[in-house]
This record gives structure tokens, C-alpha cells and sequence, in this order.
């Protein structure tokens, strides 16, 4: 469960990344993910608050029964909300990604789409 909570939270880190690559004029990669993992930071550390703080008190209060379930969670929730933020950005970062070389791909994939487009209507309309 923690895992795919931690994943979860990646994956909406790495989605900001791309967003900001698109929206950005900047070309600078690292510059983009530190904004990106600025942005994503203040939802992901209220989003584990509220994990951590309900787990805490199943493992403060839920007995000997609870306590083997909510100790692991209690990690998982520190572990995970640290990999998101942290790990996940700086392993990106080490990649290498090339944000003129994907902005690049990205124009040509339009411009493939709106000539498919155009051929499409063409032959819709009979004039190909």
C-alpha cells in the first residue's frame, strides 16, 4: 500500500515535470524540476500529514493488534513521502534529459498530426 502511495505521488511529480517543461521558456532541466518539485511539495507533505497522523494514532492507540500494522505504515509514510520528494526528481535529473530534443519530438508530432488531420478532411471531402 505504501508503495503504490509513494508511487502515486512520483507520478504527479514527474507529470509536473513535463507540464513545466511544456510551459516553460526555460531550458535549463534541473531549473524545471526544482520548480516542479516546489510546486508538487506543499500537496505532497499535507497529503502525508494527513497519512502519517491517522496512522500515528492507530499506532498510539490500536492496541498490540494494531501495532504490526501501523508501525511498517508509519515508516512507509516517512520513507515514501521522502523518496517522492527527493529521490524521484534527483533521478530524473541524472538521466540526462534534453528538454530542446523532447520539445523538438513534441513539434513534430503536432505537425504530424495536423498533416494526418488535413489529409483526413481532404479525403472526407472527396479532394485527395
Amino acid at each position: 500500500m505504501i508503495m503504490g502511495y509513494s508511487i502515486h505521488d512520483t507520478i504527479i511529480v514527474y507529470d509536473r515535470v513535463r507540464e513545466y517543461i511544456q510551459e516553460s521558456k526555460n531550458t535549463d532541466f534541473v531549473m524545471i524540476v526544482n520548480e516542479a518539485v516546489s510546486r508538487t511539495q506543499s500537496r505532497t507533505t499535507l497529503t502525508s500529514l494527513t497519512v502519517f497522523f491517522v496512522v500515528l494514532t492507530l499506532f498510539l492507540f490500536g492496541g498490540d493488534i494494531m501495532l504490526g500494522f501501523s508501525f511498517p505504515m508509519l515508516i512507509g509514510v516517512i520513507i515514501g513521502t521522502y523518496s517522492s520528494i527527493f529521490v524521484a526528481a534527483q533521478l530524473v535529473v541524472w538521466t540526462g534529459f534534453d528538454v530542446k530534443a523532447y520539445r523538438a519530438k513534441i513539434a513534430e508530432k503536432q505537425k504530424r498530426e495536423k498533416e494526418k488531420e488535413k489529409m483526413r478532411s481532404m479525403y472526407e471531402q472527396g479532394t485527395l
